[in-house]
């Protein structure tokens, strides 16, 4: 596991080798945070000033959690804290040593410890709370290093409907078990609406607000994915997520943008996936016309799908596919299926981007999410100029749920019937070569 390191040069001479007891400063401590969001943990809390300044500095969008050795330490800090106006977003535990945390690990966006105080944690112990993505802002041989911790190998993310670009349904994560313990929860959170997203820590949902939040709108989130706290929200039209609920494929993301369509009918946008703001509006993509209300089980076969991979963003929609760039919003190229097909599924890889028509213009059903249609034929296209490079007939006829690109292996399951849906597992398997 490789760690980034980033070193503060403490504004004073260090003589003598260690200082028990050395503070970074607020600022220090907010760069190490993901925007001024998050949980923050100080170890060795003495009088409660730095816990109240971060807290203060935070306006809100940051949580401090002190770590004091003893009730009497622990006590005179909270009454610094209250002093100060901080208790809620400030708060202190008071433990017999800092040798063990009080915390699940992978919990905090930041821990800040002075490793050469007596009693200090180890480093381990320290990198064990800090979150993947999140930052151990550490005081060693007289500096105060930055360490981020990135998100480890056996863990995985969702970036797409079905897992990623490529239309695999299946998680690469290697720690799932069963529940051992409760990581977060969330009180009067409501009924999700749409499926989740999860990128560089974070996860995006659509939710329906219950409990004290009874009558407020839909609205579209982020919260911190290993500790739950908010950290944006959108409060598009309630219609749009009966939208959402059978084009579920709408929302792509990655560390730094979600991509979706966020108000009303029109063009998707591009949001920062740290604060919610809009970067740009996809005004060179596909644009959605009509009334939310009209998207039913049994209405246009594909409406906005997006693909989020690498620079691009690829848009399809009906009879076109579109490849914008995703910085900047410009149109890279452009593809459109040939007369009396629509696009039924759309899978990405880095070199690759597979389409597959239907000559129905209507998809049959919908599962959870899934929707079937009628194949027609798969084509491949060029992903620097969108050119068809193939086209193939092998799988006409099928009755899918999608396809999925491996390797350069298309893979396509035909349920056989229309009315195969539901828990039916597919009966013929086909494998096409890219």
């Amino acid at each position: 596991m490789r760690i980034r390191h980033i070193v503060f040069v403490l504004a004073f001479v260090v003589s003598g080798g260690a200082v028990p007891g050395a503070e970074p400063t607020v600022e220090q401590v907010l760069a190490a945070t993901d925007g001024g969001r998050g949980l923050v943990v100080i170890v060795g809390t003495t009088d409660g000033g730095l816990e109240a300044r971060v807290a203060a500095a935070g306006k809100g969008d940051l949580l401090v959690s002190g770590v004091a050795v003893g009730a009497e330490a622990a006590a005179k800090a909270r009454a610094g804290i209250d002093r100060d106006g901080q208790t809620g977003y400030a708060s202190v535990s008071a433990q017999p040593s800092l040798a063990a945390l009080p915390y699940n690990g992978n919990i905090a966006n930041v821990v800040v410890a002075d490793l050469e105080r007596p009693g200090a944690p180890s480093l381990d112990e320290v990198l064990r709370v800090v979150h993947p993505f999140g930052s151990a802002l550490v005081h060693r041989k007289g500096e105060w290093t930055v360490i981020v911790k990135p998100l480890p190998k056996e863990m995985d993310e969702w970036t797409h409907y079905d897992h990623g670009p490529e239309g695999n349904p299946q998680s690469r994560d290697s720690l799932v078990a069963d529940a051992k313990g409760l990581q977060w929860w969330v009180s009067s959170y409501g009924n999700t609406v749409t499926t989740t997203r999860l990128a560089g820590g974070r996860r995006f949902q659509g939710v329906t607000r219950s409990g004290a939040y009874a009558g407020v709108n839909r609205t579209y989130q982020a919260r911190d994915a290993f500790n739950g706290l908010p950290l944006w929200r959108l409060d598009p039209p309630n219609d749009l997520f009966d939208y959402y609920r059978h084009q579920d494929r709408l929302v792509a993301a990655n560390n730094d943008v979600v991509v979706g369509l966020f108000n009303a009918p029109g063009f998707a946008e591009v949001r920062d996936a740290r604060t919610g703001q809009r970067k740009l509006e996809l005004i060179e993509g596909l644009r959605v016309e009509g009334n939310f209300k009209q998207v039913r089980h049994s209405t246009p076969l594909l409406e906005l799908h997006h693909v989020l991979i690498g620079t691009s963003v690829i848009q399809a929609m009906k009879n076109e596919v579109v490849c914008l760039d995703v910085a900047t919003g410009k149109r890279a190229w452009a593809y459109t299926t040939p007369a009396g097909s629509y696009v039924a599924h759309l899978a990405v890889d880095n070199d690759a981007c597979v389409v597959g028509t239907s000559p129905d213009a209507q998809r049959f059903n919908v599962t959870y999410g899934n929707y079937m249609c009628r194949l027609g034929s798969v084509v491949g296209l060029d992903r620097g100029t969108g050119n068809a490079r193939w086209t193939s007939e092998a799988a006409a006829g099928f009755f899918t749920f999608g396809i999925l690109l491996d390797q350069g292996v298309i893979h396509i399951a035909d349920s056989e019937s229309q009315d195969q849906v539901g828990y039916n597992l597919p009966q013929r398997p086909l494998a096409i070569r890219n």
